[in-house]
């Protein structure tokens, strides 16, 4: 119980001193500039494309070359963001270009592996949409192709990128704000567009789509593997504890869980 500015008492929460105010760390928590002048070929001129083209255009960044089936939808981007930029029908034609370094490459999954083989063969930096494959075979596939390409194969999980995921994950991982014990994140994003799309047809679309995001911080594939196995039956629980318990368990940073 607590008193209210007029003295009355009122259930609640106990009244609390007021909590300091410190100024915020100056962390390099935002992209940084454009250190390589690398041209971009765009594959797919869809919806999320226009988000790609809006932060290249802030950035200073150089989309060489726009890429759809439908021709008139790269136009219209390349009229709207790059009107120096060449369109293409057929994105090998793109990846022909040897002035081009990356293929940033926005299509559905269902035909992104054959896109993201060629442009690594085409010896292009690839950075793919999420999830960048619906086969762990083919994943495997397309990583080594890169490796032995020597090529990056880079997924684009924006949210770990956005300002508030980026700066407060830099001061976790400076251990500015001590030892973390939890986290709880809200994160209240309007899904609501997906409402006639091809989005509305896939299977669990929250989590199939969005839902990395939501495992990307700590220790994603455990979590999963936990949430549908209930701990893998517990046993994996009572392993965590007894190594809390001594002081083994570590986060994926690294850092120490400790009681």
């Amino acid at each position: 119980m607590a008193k209210s500015e007029t003295g009355k008492v009122v259930y609640g929460y106990a009244a609390r001193p007021p909590v300091p105010e410190v100024p915020a760390p100056d962390l390099p928590y935002r992209p940084a500039t454009n250190v390589h002048p690398a041209k971009i070929a765009l594959i797919g001129a869809g919806g999320i494309a226009v988000q790609h083209l809006t932060a290249y255009a802030a950035a200073g960044y150089d989309v060489a070359a726009i890429c759809d089936v439908r021709l008139s939808a790269a136009e219209e981007l390349r009229d709207r963001f790059y009107p120096g930029a060449a369109v293409f029908d057929d994105y090998r034609r793109a990846l022909d270009l040897p002035a081009i370094d990356v293929a940033d490459i926005t299509t559905h999954p269902d035909v992104r592996h054959g896109i993201i083989r060629d442009a690594l063969l085409a010896d292009k930096h690839v950075l793919s949409q999420k999830p960048f494959t619906t086969d762990l075979a083919r994943g495997e596939e397309l990583c080594r192709l890169a490796e032995e390409r020597n090529r990056k194969l880079a997924v684009n999980h924006n949210a770990r990128w956005a300002p508030n995921f980026r700066y407060a994950s830099l001061l976790v991982r400076g251990g500015r704000v001590g030892s973390v014990q939890g986290v709880h994140m809200n994160i209240a994003w309007d899904h609501s567009w997906i409402k006639g799309t091809p989005f509305e047809n896939i299977h669990h679309c929250i989590l199939y789509d969005f839902g990395i995001h939501y495992f990307y911080v700590g220790k994603v594939f455990k979590g999963l593997v936990y949430l549908f196995t209930g701990g893998l039956f517990g046993i994996g629980w009572l392993i965590d504890i007894a190594r809390i318990a001594v002081g083994s368990f570590r986060d994926s940073w690294g850092y120490p869980l400790v009681v």
